[in-house]
């Protein structure tokens, strides 16, 4: 009987110091795991912030180009010939191959799928791919605000057959301060 006794008190004070230590051990695994989530949470958020800023950069740096492209004086007197009606399929053929060179340096080919000039009247005149050349896109809005004037970085195209893709525009201004078309970058 002495030993039912023991093992009983044994097992009564077994149980009255595992029961907090259970206790315990349920409380550091929820606070341990609401700590490891809010970590979580803000890293994905710094991340976020991170890549949408790297983005920003990329874009802005895009739109310079874009800029850059659209002061290039043959780009400017094709445009004047062309809007004039007098550009020739030799012109023509010279731009484009001006554009598919310049997508061709090591760091512009990886990042651009095209690069066109446009005239006035949203016509692709000139590309780095020459099927585009005669496509319209009066009506995206990449075109619509740099027609206007303002260097812009177009919205995200996605139709789920072809990767996404932004147009970026600056106008191609005359001597005079008049738009003469838009220069585009496509990014890939």
């Amino acid at each position: 009987m002495r030993i039912r006794i023991g093992g009983q008190i044994l097992s009564i004070g077994m149980a009255i110091s595992l029961v907090p230590m259970v206790i315990i051990g349920l409380i550091a695994v929820s606070k341990s795991t609401a700590g490891m989530t809010q970590l979580a949470t803000e890293n994905v958020d710094n991340m976020a912030h991170s890549m949408a800023n790297l983005t920003e950069l990329r874009l802005q740096g895009d739109k310079r180009f874009a800029i850059g492209l659209s002061v290039d004086a043959d780009i400017k007197t094709f445009l004047e010939v062309s809007n004039k009606g007098k550009s020739t399929k030799a012109d023509t053929a010279r731009l484009n191959a001006k554009l598919l060179d310049l997508k061709k340096k090591p760091d512009l080919d990886s990042q651009y799928d095209a690069i066109s000039v446009i005239d006035a009247k949203g016509t692709v005149v000139g590309c780095s791919i020459p099927e585009i050349v005669g496509m319209n896109v009066a009506g995206m809005d990449f075109f619509k605000s740099a027609i206007a004037g303002q260097a812009t970085i177009g919205q995200v195209i996605i139709d789920g057959k072809n990767p996404p893709n932004a147009g970026i525009a600056s106008p191609v201004l005359d001597d005079s301060g008049s738009v003469l078309g838009v220069c585009g970058v496509y990014l890939n």
